[in-house]
């Protein structure tokens, strides 16, 4: 197992306090969208009094259940539960800010490029220290060069 899923900061909680939690959620949601108890329980799959149980915080939520509303809810619904772990909901395309790092990549290479270069060019001893980042940039300009040769090119005709 690696070591930072085993060095996680972890939050404590109680599960009572994530049945509760689920539950105002459930009851914010219901009031806000102006459902009842056997809509809700429609939509993730419960009777009306389980979802209503469900709700008022008496009764847990099984992993179904919970994915249900995960899904016809998204974040409004996930979030707010999932922030007792700390964590959050992203669709499973979305790219976080460490995806498209080539800027950063390129702009702290920058500096000790022109270093590297500034006797007119740059050797295998300057340049090995700063062999990851010369490989993200590499890397990343590729990708970009890939996404422009895929783009048509569209030019305005003259009338």
């Amino acid at each position: 197992m690696p070591d930072q899923q085993v060095r996680r900061k972890r939050r404590s909680f109680s599960a009572s306090r994530a049945v509760e939690i689920a539950g105002r959620v459930l009851l914010k949601i219901k009031s806000d969208d102006n459902l009842t108890y056997f809509e809700l329980g429609r939509i993730i799959g419960k009777s009306a009094d389980q979802a209503e149980r469900i709700a008022k915080g008496n009764s847990t939520m099984d992993m179904p259940t919970f994915l249900a509303a995960c899904d016809y809810w998204g974040e409004r619904f996930a979030d707010r539960v999932l922030a007792l772990t700390n964590l959050r909901t992203a669709p499973c395309g979305a790219k976080c800010s460490t995806d498209h790092d080539g800027g950063l990549a390129l702009a702290r290479l920058l500096p000790p490029i022109l270093e590297a270069e500034a006797d007119g060019e740059a050797t295998a001893t300057e340049l090995r220290p700063h062999e990851n980042l010369i490989r993200k940039a590499h890397q990343k300009t590729g990708h970009w060069l890939e996404i422009i040769a895929a783009e048509p090119i569209v030019q305005a005709v003259r009338a």
